[in-house]
């Protein structure tokens, strides 16, 4: 019982002082949210003068054209840009092929992963020089600055991960005039690797060498299907007898590390 009218009294306390101080409380929470925001806008800004000062390729840019085209009164016009090169002086983008009245409808385009389609960029580019950057910003023709988080910018995505360039990860594979492996070369860069060692085998199986070299890779590192060294170790046998010299050093390597397979 004790307990429970020390609740009730210190409850009473509460609603006392809510009631007697009303209005300095709500006064002291606005002053508190107003820095607090006040805070996070000068942080924010901040971070984003350091990402203007080294811009990275894939960075993704709000420009605000009524600031940048200076010739025409004032509008409103945001548009969706992304760094496509970086030089020592320049900083070169590509630049949407929509504008927006308000800056929600370029962020909503970033989140809705609009900048994965081949058509939402236009083919001319825009260039400034590094010297110009940090005043653009300040003008707020530059309105936002990202760098990716992985391949995502407000959580949309702005840029492809990098595919695999090469099936085993010590050497590269090799485009040839067979058009199995070939085709293979671009499945599995798009990550398809169980129809990559298929167009593999085929290439194979016809005599191409490099195609012998490359389904071996995918056999040894269990891509595409499960292991199989031995086989592996046969169509290395079989491209290095063609000269392939990268062939030869990867069986070399293979029957190494596995002496019981060759």
């Amino acid at each position: 019982m004790a307990s429970l009218r020390l609740v009730y009294a210190f409850h009473e306390l509460i609603e006392t002082c809510v009631v007697h101080y009303q209005r300095p409380i709500i006064i002291a929470a606005t002053l508190l949210g107003l820095i607090y925001f006040g805070y996070q806008y000068q942080s924010n800004h901040t971070q984003q003068q350091a990402l203007l000062k080294h811009p990275e390729k894939h960075d993704v840019w709000v420009l605000n054209m009524g600031y940048l085209e200076t010739q025409r009164k004032y509008q409103a016009q945001y548009r969706v840009a992304q760094v496509l090169q970086v030089s020592d002086t320049h900083v070169e983008l590509l630049q949407g092929s929509f504008t927006y009245r308000k800056l929600r409808g370029a962020e909503r385009a970033i989140k809705l992963d609009s900048l994965m389609l081949d058509s939402y960029f236009r083919r001319d580019t825009l260039t400034f020089k590094h010297s110009e950057l940090a005043a653009l910003f300040e003008l707020q023709a530059i309105d936002s600055v990202y760098r990716p988080n992985d391949i995502y910018v407000l959580g949309g995505i702005v840029k492809r991960r990098a595919r695999p360039t090469a099936i085993n990860d010590k050497l590269n594979i090799q485009m040839t005039l067979n058009s199995h492996n070939d085709q293979a070369i671009i499945l599995f860069r798009q990550g398809d690797f169980e129809a990559a060692r298929a167009q593999f085998l085929q290439a194979a199986e016809q005599g191409d060498s490099w195609g012998q070299y490359n389904l071996a890779g995918m056999l040894e590192h269990a891509q595409g299907g499960s292991q199989d060294l031995q086989k592996a170790v046969y169509w290395l046998q079989q491209s290095a007898k063609q000269q392939n010299s990268k062939a030869q050093s990867a069986l070399d390597t293979l029957c190494n590390t596995h002496p019981s397979v060759c």
